[in-house]
């Protein structure tokens, strides 16, 4: 069983540099299940919606609430 579902992510989104990006696919022409992966998560459409629509309600909900929150402040500076 492999432990690389990072770099799996990253190798199909094109996210790693050229010497990961060599050493991983020298990684899949060994690892199966590596391999299997890549091509699984090229193959998900990552710009469907999602399945499930948000409540009408949570749109005034969070209008509503920007109102009453009180922004956190900045690390570093006191008040």
């Amino acid at each position: 069983m492999c432990t690389m579902s990072a770099m799996i992510t990253a190798y199909a989104t094109d996210a790693l540099d050229e010497p990961g990006r060599g050493w991983f696919a020298g990684h899949l022409q060994e690892c199966l299940t590596c391999a299997d992966e890549v091509r699984g998560e090229r193959g998900a459409d990552l710009s469907l919606p999602a399945a499930v629509e948000p409540p009408p309600s949570l749109r005034s909900a969070i209008l509503s609430a920007i109102g009453h929150v009180r922004p956190h402040t900045p690390i570093g500076i006191n008040r």
